[in-house]
């Protein structure tokens, strides 16, 4: 995947008020309601961001193709997830597409990219911990991914990474496209947001290790 500083999901709106994806004209989009709400935490006041997107924009824009730092991090595991209806991912079902963005904290800019990934089973997590030098959850359920990614060389990206340190960040949100008719559990992932930890997707997609 060619390093970009735009996630391909960019969010407008139809003329009738309907979320669409610009880059995916085709796709009809459903509407999640009575998720309930949460006070988040105020990661960007922190992290002193801009207040205007252009300042964003300016910050994500590549410098360079060179990627830096490691960050290993729980993708999915089994665990009720804090999506309507609490469904459960299944590992084994999941497609994970070579490389795929990942974006700061569903802001729409891209701050690394996910390289590899490595599937757990329940009857591994003695052996793969040691090998991959990581602490998993404690409260890890069945099966479950891991996923590698580096940092662009960008602005944004130092940003995202000083977030990382500060603990600002803490968890990921996979992007999982699930077609119409396919399993529970399943899909593609599309892309990997870094989020704070005050209501992730999947409360055990936590960040394991990370380097600069």
């Amino acid at each position: 995947m060619k390093p970009s500083h735009l996630s391909p999901f960019q969010f407008s709106q139809n003329p009738d008020g309907s979320p669409r994806l610009d880059n995916f004209p085709g796709l009809k989009l459903n509407t999640v309601e009575d998720q309930g709400t949460a006070t988040g935490r105020n990661w960007q006041q922190e992290l002193a961001m801009p207040h205007w997107f252009e300042e964003w924009e300016a910050m994500a824009k590549l410098k360079s193709d060179q990627r830096h730092g490691d960050l290993k991090f729980v993708l999915a595991d089994e665990s009720k997830t804090n999506l309507v209806g609490h469904p459960r991912l299944r590992p084994k079902l999941i497609s994970l597409p070579t490389v795929v963005p990942l974006e700061l904290a569903h802001s729409g800019f891209i701050v690394g990219m996910v390289y590899a990934y490595v599937l757990g089973i329940e009857e591994g997590r003695t052996a793969l911990p040691s090998w991959l030098n990581v602490t998993l959850p404690a409260d890890l359920e069945g099966d479950f991914i891991i996923g590698l990614a580096q940092f662009v060389d960008s602005d944004l990206a130092e940003k995202a990474k000083e977030g990382v340190r500060s603990g600002a960040f803490t968890h990921t949100c996979p992007v999982v496209f699930k077609p119409e008719g396919a399993p529970d559990g399943s899909g593609a992932v599309l892309q990997v947001s870094l989020v704070p930890g005050d209501f992730p997707g999947i409360a055990n997609a936590k960040i394991l290790t990370w380097s600069a």
